[in-house]
């Protein structure tokens, strides 16, 4: 369900929802390293069931390196896997997923384990 004003949403209703907020971010403002990364992710979570989980692990290495950039990873990789539902509904699941990180990173849980786990759970 998307909608621009949480508030028009009953909170029974929003209480069986996750939040995400999407934020606009035009291509004028976006550097050529945010391109480079953006482009790495497409590459893999658009089409993450035709790799393997060693070359998942492999060709995602930018997860790992981009510590200061996780959040804007993140919720590309969101908006990668929403574009994807209608191809495949367990992309909902997926998204769940990367929320979960992202509440995980939050709570200052280890970096390292969090993209391990979050890999996994979309792999599998």
């Amino acid at each position: 369900m998307l909608v621009e004003n949480e508030n028009d949403i009953l909170n029974t209703i929003k209480s069986r929802c996750t939040k995400i907020v999407f934020t606009e971010e035009s291509k004028e403002t976006m550097t050529d390293e945010q391109k480079e990364i953006y482009f790495e992710l497409e590459k893999v979570f658009a089409h993450i069931e035709k790799f393997s989980l060693l070359d998942v692990l492999n060709k995602i290495d930018i997860l790992y390196k981009g510590e200061k950039n996780i959040s804007m990873m993140l919720d590309y990789i969101n908006i990668i896997l929403y574009n994807n539902i209608a191809k495949d509904k367990r992309n909902i699941n997926y998204i769940e997923y990367v929320e979960e990180t992202k509440r995980r990173l939050q709570a200052n849980a280890n970096y390292n384990m969090c993209i391990d786990n979050l890999l996994l759970n979309i792999w599998k």
